[in-house]
This record gives structure tokens, sequence and C-alpha cells, in this order.
């Protein structure tokens, strides 16, 4: 039976490269670079299949921006207690708000960036446009982390990294059979499709590479654009 292909992720050269560009980034806690190493890898790896597990019953928009801070969560939390022993409880609902204006000034940046060196005073407006969606985003953080529900005391170090990995895979495992029991709840039997159960259903889909990386460029522009490639 032939399926969508699942993207995965190209391989790791700018952290290979950077790595062996710099040793003191592996010998050193480089905790942003850690960071932004995991955070990209697990929504690269995770976001496809919970956004669309999510879309089956959360609007596409909300599905998505929950999805993605979920995804870029679960890697990054056991690099974070390590730099400060708390856990966000407030990240998924303060990233669901502010996912619009994220997006609109993000480009806006970028298209200041590109023209600042060419046309100065179009560049300044767009970052002041820009800086008006970034004011919305640091009062949204001041407010969401000054809550007092708003972090859950966590162990620190090494310890508490290991306990959040646990914690993860934990949940994880409670996930995937919740949602294995769902499938398994709506799948048709062997008479619902007519065929015995010792009879081929179909022949697995084996995606080619080519496909995977197509597959990873259409999710990655979906989650970027919102536009189907």
């Amino acid at each position: 039976m032939r399926g969508r292909a699942v993207p995965r992720p190209p391989r790791p050269v700018p952290v290979v490269v950077e790595l062996d560009g710099d040793r003191r980034v592996a010998r050193q806690p480089r905790y942003g670079f850690a960071l932004s190493c995991a955070a990209v890898y697990g929504i690269v790896l995770l976001d496809p299949a919970l956004s669309r597990m999510l879309r089956g019953f959360l609007p596409s928009a909300l599905a998505g921006a929950i999805s993605v801070t979920v995804c870029a969560q679960v890697p990054t939390l056991p690099v974070q207690v390590m730099m400060n022993p708390q856990v966000p409880l407030l990240a998924v609902p303060a990233n669901v708000v502010t996912a619009p204006v994220v997006g609109v000034t993000t480009i806006v940046g970028l298209a200041a960036l590109l023209v600042s060196w060419a046309v100065p005073w179009l560049g300044h407006g767009l970052v002041l446009v820009a800086s008006l969606g970034t004011a919305a985003l640091e009062r949204c953080a001041t407010l969401l982390g000054s809550a007092p529900f708003g972090t859950l005391v966590w162990p620190d170090g090494a310890a508490g990294a290991v306990a959040m990995i646990v914690s993860e895979l934990a949940c994880m495992a409670v996930v995937v059979a919740i949602a294995g029991a769902i499938r398994a709840i709506g799948r048709p039997g062997p008479s619902d499709v007519g065929a015995s159960p010792h009879e081929s259903v179909g022949t697995p889909y084996r995606a080619t590479p080519m496909s995977r990386w197509r597959a990873w460029w259409r999710e990655t522009c979906a989650m970027l654009f919102d536009v189907q490639h």
C-alpha cells in the first residue's frame, strides 16, 4: 500500500563544519549551539508526523504552531534544564499566540537586511516595522514568563537532564500507545476489506533518496511559508 514519503533530515554538514572549524565548541559547553542544533533537528524529525496527527482535530494553523513548539522543545529541554533548572509550562500557548507575529516580523526583518545596503531609508523603515513585532514578542514573553504558574522547578545539572530525557521518553511511550489504540479501534477488520488475515494487502512503500529530499522540501516550505510546491 502506497503512502506518503516520510521526510528524512539532511546530513548535519553545517554542524560537522562548525565542530571541525572550531574545536572549542566540542570541548567547552556551548549551550546556544546545542540548543540551536537540537531545536532544528527536533522540528525536522518530529514535526511532520505530529502536525499531521494534530491536523486531524485542530485547525491547520493552530496544529502547526503547537507542533513546531513541541518538536523544538522535546530535544532542547534536557539542555535547557542544565542552564536553568526550570521547565516552561506556558511555552506552547505563548508560541501559539505569537506565531502570526513571528512570521511577519521575520519576513520584514529579512527584507530590511536585503535592501538596507542599497536603499537605507527603506531598510530603516522596515526595521521600524519589524521592531513593532519584536516589541509584542517581548511583551508576551515578559507577561507569561513572570506568571507564578509559568514554570516548574526541576533538578539541575546532568541529573536533571537525565530525568528530563526519561520523562520525555515515558510521555512519548504513552502517546504512541494511545495513538496505536486509536488506530486499532478505527482499523477495519479482514471481513470489512474482503481479505483473509493471511492475505497480503499491498506492497510496502520504499521511498527513494530523491523522494525523501522532495518530501523534506515540501514540509519545510509548508512549515515556513504555509505553501505547497
